[in-house]
Order: C-alpha cells, then structure tokens, then sequence
C-alpha cells in the first residue's frame, strides 16, 4: 500500500513509477484528488489498466486505485 501526498503536477509520474512497484492486489491513495486539480493525464492513467480506481468523495477528494493484471 502506498499514500501519496505530494504536489500534484506529480501524480502522474509517482503513479507510472508505483506501477512498476505495487503487486498485483496492491492499494495506492492518493490525498486531495480533485482539489487543486491534478493534469488530467492522472486520471487517464488511473482509470486504465493495469488499474481499478475510484473516487471518495471527501472535501478534496480521495483516488483509492487497486493494482489489477
């Protein structure tokens, strides 16, 4: 599992490289998901293989994303 809270001109990034890091099964959050809103190339990213997410609906939001095949 991995919580990223970082600037989020680097979701993207951080979620190629944890593709390459998290298993099969592995969970992966990502804190204030909608706001201020990351590129929209990590919600491309997200909503593709090899991963399964969705969004909690807080305040600011939170991406939960499961490592699938």
């Amino acid at each position: 599992m991995a919580f990223v809270d970082i600037d989020k001109r680097e979701y993207p990034r951080i979620l190629k490289k944890l593709t390459l890091k998290i298993k099969l099964g592995g969970i992966v959050m990502f804190h204030n998901a909608l706001f201020p809103p990351p590129p929209s190339e990590f919600f491309k990213l997200a909503f593709n293989k090899p991963w399964k997410a969705t969004l909690i609906p807080t305040e600011l939001g939170i991406l939960l994303a499961i490592r699938g095949e």
